[in-house]
């Protein structure tokens, strides 16, 4: 049994640990992400200890190397979780804290945090562009040795996420729930919740300007309209062994535009360079693509637009 107490615990934190105490109280329980990075030096240790891991079976869970990739392996730890108000007074829960390793995770961390790690060097080639008290993105790879020097790259910084990579934890206050089932429910819950940040982030469904509830409700039909159509093209990308995020394809699919320009009176566009995986999607799409350069009568019918 591990004891962990947390002698200072951030608000967030906090705040958590009393919506779990509630959920407890009125006698259900709970399966939630649990932020390894900010985990005690125990549990971290446990964490990167390659002994106690087991391996999934797969019995309940038939698509678990599609889901998980072809290494997964898990560690339960049972533990008090104990936390202390302004007073001092202890309030407890006893839950497991399931620390999971997928290779399909590690391989997307590595890839995210390289993609970080590029956009922070740009940073550095446009020193202006950078915000001292900004530390999410990017940003976060960046550091000053002291108030007069320049922004470097916090390669310390780095090599500390690194060492999360495929790493994740999940905290359930159903004890004596099987692991599969909890990895399960889970995978649904967050299934669930990257749709909506889908929603949210990438098809940008808020601020709303409208005040009346028909086109309230049309613009919600709307992004849940364009919600289900990049949802399918992921995952016909998938089916195809073309793996894209979300993220990528709305960046893939904003790239695809020409430039206009104008010759002796006479205008023509010249395709501008596209992100990675914009071929793909209109492969999949079965769109042939333009060419470099073409007339401005061209681009029209390209996009279905006739004079």
């Amino acid at each position: 049994m591990y004891n962990f107490v947390h002698p200072y615990i951030p608000l967030s934190v906090h705040f958590y640990f009393i919506i779990n105490m509630m959920i407890k109280e009125a006698g259900y329980d709970y399966v939630v992400a649990s932020r390894l990075k900010n985990a005690s030096k125990e549990v971290l240790d446990e964490v990167f200890e390659q002994e106690g891991y087991k391996r999934l079976d797969g019995k309940s869970c038939l698509n678990a190397e599609e889901i998980y990739g072809d290494e997964f392996k898990y560690k339960v730890l049972e533990r008090t979780n104990v936390i202390k108000d302004e007073e001092g007074k202890e309030f407890k829960i006893e839950e497991n804290l399931i620390i999971t390793y997928s290779s399909k995770r590690a391989k997307k961390d590595k890839e995210d945090r390289e993609r970080l790690v590029s956009k922070a060097k740009e940073l550095l080639e446009n020193k202006g562009s950078i915000t001292a008290l900004e530390k999410k993105g990017a940003r976060k790879y960046l550091k000053k040795k002291s108030k007069s020097e320049e922004y470097v790259l916090d390669e310390e910084a780095i090599k500390r996420d690194e060492k999360f990579d495929g790493y994740y934890a999940i905290q359930t206050s159903k004890k004596d729930m099987d692991v599969e089932e909890v990895l399960g429910a889970y995978h649904d819950l967050w299934k669930i919740e990257q749709s909506f940040r889908v929603m949210k982030s990438c098809l940008e469904v808020r601020p709303i300007y409208h005040f009346t509830e028909s086109r309230i409700k049309g613009h919600f039909v709307i992004c849940f309209l364009a919600f289900l159509l990049q949802r399918a093209l992921e995952y016909i990308l998938r089916k195809k062994g073309k793996g894209i995020s979300s993220e990528r394809i709305m960046e893939a699919i904003d790239s695809m535009n020409f430039f206009e320009i104008e010759i002796k009176g006479k205008k023509y566009l010249i395709k501008q360079r596209t992100e990675e995986g914009a071929g793909d999607i209109l492969n999949v799409m079965k769109i042939k693509g333009p060419k470099n350069f073409i007339t401005y009568e061209e681009g029209l019918e390209f996009i279905g637009i006739s004079k």
